[in-house]
Parts: C-alpha cells; structure tokens; sequence
C-alpha cells in the first residue's frame, strides 16, 4: 500500500504559498496596467532577464507567457484576444484555437452564469471567484478566475486564471487524513496501524476497549497475543512489517478473565511513494459469535447424523421436486438396495404411482408444508408394502423435504386380523344376545316367582311379628297381673278391715285417713306399672342418646314382679354406665326377651337357686352389655340355630321369634350385634352397640 512522502502540515503551507504568490502575481499585473513599473526583473533557467515596459510591448508579452498562471487579454463580450501558453496547456487546447474563442464557452456548465456575471462586473472593479474550466478531453480544472477592466481608455478586460487543482489535492489529502483518522477510530472492527518499529500509532474505538487500555505508543507484539489457527503460534507484527501480508487468518485471543474471542486477522504493509517500508496496518474482525454459531452447527449437525443413521424409520432427504439426496440405513434395509441405488431411483422409484394418495398427499404437503399419510412402496423385486409416511418441508434457498415412514404390513395383517375377529365377535354377540335375551325372560319368571315368595315371607314374617306381639303381649298381661296382684291383696285388706273396725268402734278419723293413705299408694303403684308397660310399647321414632341403666331397668320393672315370685336372683353391674346411641324401647325389649328366657329355662330345669349377673362397660367405640345365668347353658347342637326364626325349645308354648327380633333389632336398627356363649354354669349373651359417637 503507497503512502504519500508529505505531510499535512507541509500540505497545507504549500498551499498557503501558492496563495501568496497568486497574490503577488495579481498585484504585480495591477501594477504593470497602472504603468507604475518601468521594468521587470524575471528569473529564468539561464538567468535573470529585465524587461522594460515603457510602450514596449514585446517585452509585456514575455513577462505574461513566463508566469505559471494564465494570463488573457479579453474582449468585453468575453472573447479571447490574447492568451499565454499557461492557459493554453491548463485547457489542453491549442494556443491558437483558443484566441478568438469564447472564454465563457470554457467555463463547465454549472459555472457559465458565475463566468458571465464576472465579466459583467469587473468592468468596475475587480472581481474573483473559484469556477471550473473544461479541457478538451472533457476534464473540468478548479482554477481561481481574476478579472478587471483595462481602463477607461481601453474596452477590455484583464484576467489571471490559477490552477487549484494542487490546491484542491492539498485540501482533499488534509480532510483524507483527518477522515482516516475518524474512520480509524469509529470503525466498527479492530483497527490498528504501527510504525515502521511495531508501536502502535493509531487504534480504533474498538481497539481499546478490547484491550481496555490506551493502545497508542504500545508496542504491538507486547499487548496483542494472537494465536493462529490450529497451530496455536503467535502472530508477530514482524511478518507484515517484513512485507509478508497475511489476509482472512483466524485468530484467537485469550483472556485473562474473560473468554476466548475468535477474529479474522488481516495485515499489509504500508510504503511511501518510493516503496519504503513506514508502518503496516492490522485489522480484526470479531467472529466468536459466528465460530459459536459453527460449532452449534456442527453439535445439531452431529445430532442430526446421529438421529439420521440410527433411526429405525426410514428417512429420506429429497428435494421437492422428488429427487432422492439421501436415505439412511432403516430406508436402504427396508427397500433391500444401497443408498446410491435409492438417490438413483428417485421418488418415481420407490412409489405406487397408481397409488391415489400421492397426489393428495403432495397437495396438501405443498399447501401447507407438511403431510401425513399412507402411501403403497415398491421394492426392486417389484414387491409392494403399505407404509405410514410423514413429510415436511424445510425451507432455505433450496427447499427441500424429509421423509419419514414406517412399513406398515404387520399393523396392516394386524387390522386385518381384528377385522376378522370383530365380524366373528359381532356374529358371536348377535348368538349370546340372543342367549341372553332369553336367559333374561327366564330370569325375569324366576324374578316374579321370587317376588311372589319374597311376598309371601314378608306376609308371613309380619305373622310372625304378630305373633311375637300378642305372645309378648300375653306375658306382659302375665307381668301386669303378677304387678297388681300384691296392690289387690292389699287393697282388699284395706277395705275388709274397715267394717270391722267399724263394728269395734276402732273406725276413728285416724284409721281411715291411714287406710286411704295406704290405698293410694297401691292405686299410685298399679298407675306407675301401666305407665311402665304403655312406654315399653311404644315405637322410638329418632335415634337417641341413652345409658344402659336406664334401657335395663325399663325391661326389669316389667318383670320384676314375676322374678321376685319365682325368687330369681339378679345382680347388677353398671361400671361406667356407657351411653350409647340408639333406641330405647327396642334395646330394652331385646333385654327383656334374654331375660324371659332366663326365667323360663329356669322354670323348665328347676333350678334351685336361679341367679342372673348383668354387668355393663365400654370398649373402644363400642359398649358392652353382658346377661349371665347359672340355667345351666345351651347344648352345643343347638347353639348356632337360637337366633333363627321359628327355632324354639318350649314345644308349643314357644313362638321361636324371640331372639331372632332380637338378632334383627341389634344389627338393622342399632349398628350392633348379639351373641352367645357358654359359661361354666351357664349361658352368656354379649350385646355390642356403638357409642354416643354414633349419634
């Protein structure tokens, strides 16, 4: 790369020169028209020459062709009446072609008006400007255009023309450097420019903050560790400054802190004019996110190869025309042919062309960019087999498409199989429906018939509980009568004893209120029995609350009267008196109904000391009442049918629905359960029921 041997700085006092001699020029012109010189001295190659200007006309010529500038003599419509050899090579025109031409028809296009207004004005006073001249080849000159009057005894005009195309060069070489420099430092890469000994001279924005640090006056192979590609050498700022240029090398610099950072690295050498080695210039290029972005590339490539080569569908990579790029292995072992052979065949190849769904499938593929479906392949042998195929299109700047599908022949004799299999089930359905319609007529006489026995065991349980009633009835008769007849006997003492004592003049007002008294109370007690049995009978209608004290001693006030005739024993333990949830009346009536049969077997075995323990406590969520006897206990092939309607053991008297209404009540109406067992000396029954918490 050249680089100019002057500096900006002599530029522009080389310009600044050219504008003085320009001056003096002008004015030494003024001076020559206003005959205020005599003489002029000029320097030429061999010598100083002086030319006198006395009315010498000669000699005036000579000084205007030896000036650099041009020089011309002009009419006042602009004509050219005189010129030197200056304008003449500045214009590139011959000297004699140009007088007598137009000086205006020189002037470019945009600059004609300029032209023609100075030449309008500078006949009263002088006037300059900057405007372009055309050569002949077509080339437009920057020139610096001075034109005045001759004066008032002369109609013409003077002009001076001076080149400013060095001018212009210097200007535009000063604002290239100072361009240079900004576009150095705002580059959007890594820019740096050394000398001739490798120090840094300029940097880029870029530059520094890369390095973060002020670069400049650096040495560059100090602060720049690159490494170069693969062999992992240090690129040296000697290899350019050697004239060795380096161009698209990729770089890699190693952070301290940070992490590595990829560049493209390019270096030229930078020469004067004469081709001396003054510097070179570097630039980076950041590529970490594109070698990121590759190495992405290669992993998903690597991916993708992995998936391609191991899938057990067959895939197909074509374009979308249907030519075959490339197959994977599952495709080659499905159609029994190397991959070349596929890519070869093509898709016209490989499918049923009278397969309908082709066409649809590839409308639908190019209409939405994707399908799925099942097309009929076949093999090289000409052999077909159904497959299930998914493509989709992948755009780029080549579209193309994956194919994916399975051979499909197994699922195909699978559903055909099952076809097979649903006409014989729905045959075999269409038998058992039949079967099983009748079956269900059979089933629905079978119904009625045992609706009609359900019936008639409903009618004759509700006999049974008729029954039960009045049997219960007539030993709560029995009770009441042995209730009242104590109250009798006493009453009828009472009042035998009242004549009596009426005959013996023992009839005082005291006597008869002691025997009211003592009618009363039996008349009071025979009311509390009836109470007693009218509550017993009546039907609890919500579940409530309730100790078992207070259900047990309901059942013995009914009885007590018969088991103090007979002179049975009960003993009572109410522990923590459970309170359980439930009815009453019918928890009562289930005691009642252990202990009549307690009393009967007594009766029936004679038992000379007939004694019955109760004792109650709570276990758990549940409550516990036990009825123990000394009757003696159940004969043990007995005991698993005592709870069973009808089962009795007191031949005719006995209704065999005692315990199984007790059975009933315990488990439908009180959540809870009955049972029995033996004891040493007798019979226990065990009644459970839940406790408050059930409520």
């Amino acid at each position: 790369m050249a680089i100019r041997d002057t500096t900006i700085e002599e530029l522009r006092a080389e310009n600044e020169d050219l504008r003085l001699r320009l001056e003096e020029a002008e004015e030494a012109l003024q001076a020559i028209r206003s005959g205020e010189v005599d003489a002029l001295v000029v320097s030429a190659p061999d010598g100083a020459r002086v030319y006198t200007l006395e009315g010498a006309e000669h000699p005036y010529r000579m000084l205007v062709e030896s000036i650099n500038e041009g020089a011309a003599t002009l009419a006042s419509d602009g004509t050219i009446l005189y010129c030197n050899s200056s304008l003449a090579t500045l214009l590139q025109v011959p000297l004699e072609k140009l007088i007598g031409s137009n000086f205006t028809s020189r002037a470019a296009a945009p600059d004609v008006t300029t032209v023609a207004a100075i030449l309008e004005r500078c006949r009263k006073e002088q006037c300059r400007a900057e405007v372009r001249l055309v050569t002949s080849g077509g080339h437009y000159v920057p020139v610096l255009f001075s034109c005045r009057g001759l004066g008032m005894e002369k109609d013409g005009l003077s002009a001076v023309i001076t080149d400013l195309s060095e001018k212009k060069r210097a200007d535009e070489i000063v604002a290239s450097g100072e361009l240079t420099g900004s576009i150095i430092e705002q580059a959007g890469q890594v820019i740096l420019v050394c000398d001739a000994n490798g120090k840094i001279i300029r940097a880029s924005q870029l530059a520094h903050e890369l390095y973060e640090k002020n670069l400049l006056g650096e040495r560059f192979d100090e602060v720049c560790v690159l490494r170069m590609g693969d062999s992992r050498s240090i690129f040296s700022i000697l290899d350019p400054l050697q004239g060795r240029t380096i161009r698209n090398e990729e770089v890699m610099l190693e952070g301290k802190t940070s992490p590595e950072r990829h560049f493209v690295l390019n270096a030229g050498t930078l020469t004067d004019r004469q081709g001396k080695v003054i510097g070179c210039i570097v630039t980076l290029t950041d590529i970490t996110y594109r070698k990121r972005a590759e190495q992405a590339v290669l992993k998903s490539e690597a991916r993708f190869r992995s998936l391609f080569e191991g899938a057990l569908d067959g895939i197909f990579l074509t374009s979308t025309g249907g030519r075959m790029l490339a197959a994977n292995p599952a495709a080659c072992e499905i159609f029994m042919m190397p991959e070349e052979e596929l890519c070869e065949l093509g898709r016209g190849g490989i499918v049923d062309e009278d397969d309908p769904a082709v066409i649809e499938l590839l409308e639908e593929r190019r209409r939405t960019g994707k399908t799925r479906g099942e097309l009929t392949f076949k093999r090289k042998d000409g052999t077909r087999f159904p497959a299930d195929v998914t493509s989709v299109i992948v755009g780029g700047e080549e579209p193309h498409a994956f194919v994916i599908f399975r051979d499909i022949t197994d699922r195909k004799l699978a559903e055909n199989s099952l076809l097979v299999a649903k006409d014989e089930l729905e045959r075999e359905v269409a038998m058992r429906t039949d079967e099983l319609a009748q079956t269900l007529a059979r089933l629905e006489e079978e119904m009625v018939a045992r609706i009609n026995a359900v019936e008639a065991l409903r009618e004759k349980e509700r006999m049974l509980i008729h029954q039960g009633r009045q049997a219960a009835l007539g030993e709560m008769i029995g009770n009441i009568a042995h209730q009242w007849r104590q109250p009798l006997n006493v009453l009828g003492l009472i009042i035998q004893k009242m004549p009596l004592a009426y005959r013996k003049g023992l009839f005082t007002e005291v006597f008869l209120d002691e025997s009211v008294t003592n009618a009363m109370r039996m008349i009071n007690h025979m009311s509390v029995t009836i109470d007693d049995f009218r509550n017993f009978f009546r039907l609890d209608r919500d579940k409530t609350a309730f100790k078992i004290s207070q259900a047990v001693d309901n059942a013995l006030r009914l009885i007590e009267g018969s088991f103090e005739s007979r002179q049975i024993d009960i003993a009572i333990d109410y522990g923590e008196d459970p309170v359980i949830c439930g009815y009453p009346n019918e928890y009562a009536q289930v005691v009642l109904n252990i202990l009549n049969n307690a009393k009967d077997t007594f009766e029936a075995r004679k038992i000379e000391s007939p004694r019955i323990v109760i004792a109650a406590y709570a276990t758990g969520e549940a409550s516990v009442l036990t009825v123990r006897d000394n009757a003696g206990g159940i004969p043990d092939n007995i005991m698993p049918k005592i709870f069973d309607p009808y089962f009795t053991t007191k031949g005719p008297q006995g209704t065999g629905i005692g315990l199984f209404m007790a059975k009933n009540i315990m488990e439908k109406n009180m959540n809870g359960s009955i049972s029995v067992r033996n004891t040493g000396d007798g019979a226990e029954f065990r009644i459970e029921a839940g406790t408050v918490h059930g409520c």
